[in-house]
């Protein structure tokens, strides 16, 4: 894949996994204009370049995400930010929405938060499982008639086409051209030596960060 020169090494070592894995969800879902989705778990790497994509294809976005993340994704454009530990975010949402469904869920937390989420969709409606998936549809057949969707970006590496490959190489390319631009934000970059490998990690757990950690290895 090419590194645009306006993109730093660092960045480039941040973005495959998280922004191909994003773009691959974007990807499930034909006409996202006008459509009205949820990303659940916003402030996360992969939910943040998400929401972006979804805002630039024309959705009208609902995010959860914990609420030291709500301004900024509120200044990305989407509609409103929802605290995913209220437990009653989801009625505040329904309300919000008055009454109408989603078309769309994009869960980037778990199968199980996946599952928790199929009655926020309308008739037709997609779910789409980042972070494992959903083995059984929770919802009775012949009903509203949902679609489940599962993300593996490792799974790529063993069952992609060749054809899929270029055109993930291709799309990766562009999207990091627009990231070196500025179009689109990658989560904040910590910067860190292999050799405190140990102590960053336990950092990371103990912080619960969103950041993204780059750790140099000379």
């Amino acid at each position: 894949m090419f590194i645009p020169p306006h993109v730093s090494d660092y960045a480039a070592a941040a973005f495959p996994c998280p922004s191909l894995t994003a773009w691959q969800a974007v990807q499930k879902i034909p006409k996202l204009h006008n459509r009205d989705v949820l990303v659940n778990g916003a402030g996360g790497s992969v939910g943040y370049l998400l929401t972006q994509l979804l805002l630039e294809q024309g959705a009208r976005v609902y995010v959860t995400a914990l609420v030291k993340h709500h301004q900024e994704l509120h200044q990305t454009g989407v509609i409103n930010a929802f605290d995913y530990k209220n437990t009653g975010w989801k009625a505040a949402l329904q309300e919000q929405m008055g009454g109408k469904k989603l078309d769309v869920v994009f869960d980037t937390v778990s199968g199980n938060s996946a599952s928790l989420l199929v009655d926020l969709l309308g008739y037709y409606g997609h779910v789409v499982s980042i972070q494992d998936r959903i083995a059984t549809n929770p919802l009775p057949a012949f009903t509203t008639c949902i679609s489940l969707h599962e993300i593996a970006l490792g799974a790529f590496h063993e069952f992609a086409s060749d054809v899929q490959v270029s055109q993930l190489m291709a799309e990766g390319e562009k999207l990091l051209f627009k990231i070196g631009q500025g179009v689109f934000k990658q989560r904040q970059l910590v910067l860190g030596e292999f050799e405190h490998l140990n102590v960053i990690l336990q950092e990371m757990k103990a912080r619960n960060s969103s950041d993204k950690y780059v750790i140099k290895l000379t």
